[in-house]
């Protein structure tokens, strides 16, 4: 009787087998879901950390004027023509590394099989997204608040304060304030955005006056809203984004910045009472991100446990760059 043989199907890649495989695709779910959940990274200005660098300079600018020639003058000798520009810079350092780990039981089998994979990789990258996400939100709370990058710049827009229960019309009220503020200190139009926790959201979607801003067919076709879907595009120049990060449960009273900094005179600034924030207002250039590693997925077989330690894993950080492009609402 011949003897019985087995076989495993691999993979049609040169030099890969299916393990390498399964590891590389969970890896690119981790990413995939991370890129998914995460609302704030690509409403920041974000920039690659050189090689061995613990920080990334953000140049700071203030204003130029103008001024009319007249004949014959020398703009190099001649008073009042060439003019000093306020600059400086903003400094943002690369925190800690951001890990999120777990164990796997007999990861070999589990990881190859596309269930369990997509769920533990479900797990791995919306933990990371929430962490980055929220870190952001806590600067934009501290950039509306903060003073002037250069010399005689424009500051924070500062905190809008409502009632208790918060009303559409002080939501509203709140964003086309904030848009004549940030119109008159020079923000672009371009790129704002009006970060609402989904109750506020629900709010804000409920009321008569906010209807006003939504598309007059109820499925959103022209693109500015969906009453099936409880969605509104854009109110006053802001585009409306909601996220179930932004949630003054989990946001809190933060105090851990220790946790992030890797040295005391090198750190980015995230202790911020959020409790009670309901909304941010801001553009693209109010923060700032250093990206020292991208998301990333490390993973060691342990025998005497039966299953692999596997470690999702980030590492950048966040800071002010322009204070006059956030603006912040709470209830009382």
């Amino acid at each position: 009787m011949a003897a019985i043989t087995f076989s495993t199907p691999t993979s049609s890649l040169v030099g890969t087998d299916n393990y390498d495989l399964s590891l590389k695709l969970f890896a690119g779910e981790i990413i995939s879901e991370f890129e998914a959940a995460s609302k704030m990274l690509p409403l920041t200005r974000t920039r690659e950390m050189p090689e061995g660098g613990d920080s990334v300079q953000f140049p700071a600018l203030g204003t130029a004027g103008t001024k009319y020639h007249a004949s014959g003058m020398n703009i190099l000798t001649e008073a009042g023509y060439l003019q000093e520009i306020e600059g400086g810079e903003r400094l943002i350092y690369a925190d800690r590394e951001c890990l999120s780990p777990t164990f796997i039981p007999k990861f070999e089998e589990r990881i190859a099989h596309f269930g369990f994979r997509a769920e533990y990789a479900k797990k791995l990258g919306y933990a990371l997204a929430k962490n980055s996400d929220q870190m952001i939100m806590r600067t934009l709370a501290l950039a509306a608040a903060a003073s002037a990058t250069v010399n005689g710049g424009p500051a924070g827009q500062g905190l809008t304060t409502g009632s208790a229960t918060v009303t559409a019309t002080e939501i509203l009220d709140f964003l086309l304030d904030t848009q004549t503020a940030m119109s008159e200190d020079d923000v672009p139009m371009e790129d704002r955005y009006c970060l609402l926790t989904p109750a506020t959201m629900q709010v804000l979607f409920a009321s008569d006056a906010a209807k006003a801003y939504l598309d007059m067919d109820f499925v959103g076709t022209a693109g500015n809203g969906d009453f099936r879907g409880g969605v509104i595009g854009r109110i006053a120049g802001f585009d409306i984004v909601q996220s179930n990060h932004f949630n003054g449960a989990s946001l809190g009273n933060y105090t851990g910045t220790s946790d992030s900094q890797i040295t005391a005179s090198k750190q980015n600034d995230y202790d911020v009472d959020m409790t009670k924030y309901k909304g941010l207002c801001f553009h693209k250039d109010a923060v700032g991100t250093a990206v020292s590693a991208n998301v990333s997925l490390e993973h060691e077989y342990k025998m005497e446990y039966r299953g692999d330690i596997v470690v999702a894993s980030y590492q950048m950080g966040h800071g002010i760059l322009r204070p006059e492009c956030a603006a912040a609402f709470t209830a009382l």
